[in-house]
């Protein structure tokens, strides 16, 4: 009941009155929604995490408003940067030199192509002239000179080497005709020896028989009178056994 008579009483609180957001927690949530690391992370990540915080629905879409604000002032003050910095080009600045400078320059020049030109000239007489030309009419006929030299003492190089080869081939094909020489030499002795044994073997041909084998007569002869001397010891013999046996016999 109230104290006061007529006034109402305090009524029931209701939950479904919005709570004001809180100013400092929302600024905060939307410098780290707003930061580089978290720009490209999905909405969806980002609610999840400030609930875990605390935050309301509310206060997180305040938050993300206002990062959605920071972000394009970001890259507005980024463009602006670039323009005016990088978007006109700065225009050349020209500073007055004197005639004297001019001068010293075009000095400069003309001793820097003289002191080339000089060394050039330098290294052609030095050293290209003397290799091309041989110092003039004279080095070129020294030149020939030598090559004349040259070409002598090879022509006589080479014809002492070619009298050389014919000397060695000369050799050679007189050892060659020698060897065949006494090849044909024992070839000639050998074929005369075989003629030789070929001749002796005709000397003694074999004897042709032309009639009946007899016996000469001073064979016959001797034969007939050996063979009475035979009969006559035969004779003797005889007698002289008859004799012994009549003897016996008495």
């Amino acid at each position: 009941m109230s104290d006061v008579p007529g006034e109402p009483g305090p009524g029931p609180i209701d939950d479904n009155v919005p709570i004001p957001p809180r100013d400092q927690l929302v600024k905060t949530a939307a410098k780290f929604l707003s930061s580089r690391n978290v720009v490209n992370s999905a909405n969806e990540n980002k609610i999840a995490f400030l609930k875990k915080k605390g935050l309301s629905d509310a206060e997180i879409d305040l938050a993300m408003r206002q990062a959605e604000v920071i972000i394009q002032s970001r890259s507005f003050d980024s463009n602006v940067y670039a323009v005016q910095n990088f978007g006109q080009p700065h225009a050349p600045t020209w500073q007055h030199q004197p005639s004297w400078m001019k001068y010293r320059d075009i000095g400069n020049s003309v001793a820097l192509v003289g002191g080339l030109a000089y060394a050039v000239y330098w290294f052609y007489k030095k050293y290209l002239e003397p290799f091309f030309f041989g110092g003039g009419k004279k080095g070129l006929d020294s030149r020939l000179a030598d090559l004349d030299k040259m070409i002598t003492s090879s022509l006589s190089d080479l014809k002492s080497s070619v009298s050389r080869v014919r000397d060695d081939m000369e050799r050679l094909t007189e050892r060659r005709i020698e060897s065949l020489s006494r090849q044909i030499d024992e070839l000639k002795n050998e074929v005369g020896s075989l003629k030789k044994l070929m001749l002796s073997r005709k000397q003694f041909p074999s004897a042709t028989v032309s009639g009946p084998l007899t016996i000469p007569s001073w064979q016959l002869a001797s034969a007939a009178e050996e063979k009475e001397v035979e009969e006559e010891g035969a004779g003797s013999g005889t007698n002289g056994s008859d004799s012994s046996l009549e003897m016996i016999k008495e």
